[in-house]
């Protein structure tokens, strides 16, 4: 009896650790599929794409493409599903300044596409310049390394 109860023991030991392994490493994968795959990292890799179109000269796609990510990701970061006659999101929605040049790039981009407005270099990097930063300063932190978490020791000076 007492052998049987031993090997039970350990068999159940051997579930736990194996339990343990197994949430451990779809803990780990989780946070890498998370980390690997944010919202801002899909439309950062849009902007970049878009550029192809400046550089070829096709502004008028450029600034349609440049429209559709500041809308697509206002609707899917804030739920704001048209920028011209938001009002707010509340606490967690962009606040009254940004709200505004948003309007005013949307504004930009439809002269462009429907007006015949030939926009600057100035405009053309404002434009892209804004949607970035929306985009960048949004990003979730990555974990940072241990080490990183420290300050050096600074050394006493004689």
């Amino acid at each position: 009896a007492a052998v049987a109860g031993a090997g039970a023991l350990a068999m159940m030991a051997a579930a736990g650790g194996r339990l343990f392994l197994a949430r451990r490493r779809r803990r780990a994968h989780s946070a890498a599929a998370h980390a690997a795959t944010c919202l801002e990292d899909e439309f950062l890799t849009r902007l970049d794409a878009a550029r192809h179109w400046r550089l070829e000269g096709d502004v008028i796609r450029y600034f349609a493409e440049l429209e559709a990510i500041l809308r697509d990701y206002l609707r899917a970061k804030y739920h704001i599903g048209n920028i011209e006659e938001s009002n707010g999101n509340g606490a967690l929605g962009v606040d009254e300044r940004t709200r505004a040049v948003a309007r005013d790039v949307v504004a930009l981009a439809r002269n462009v596409r429907y007006g015949g407005h030939l926009p600057s270099s100035y405009e053309q990097s404002r434009m892209h310049d804004f949607v970035k930063a929306l985009i960048v300063r949004n990003q979730p932190r990555r974990p940072a390394p241990d080490e990183e978490h420290y300050r050096p020791q600074e050394t006493p000076h004689d």
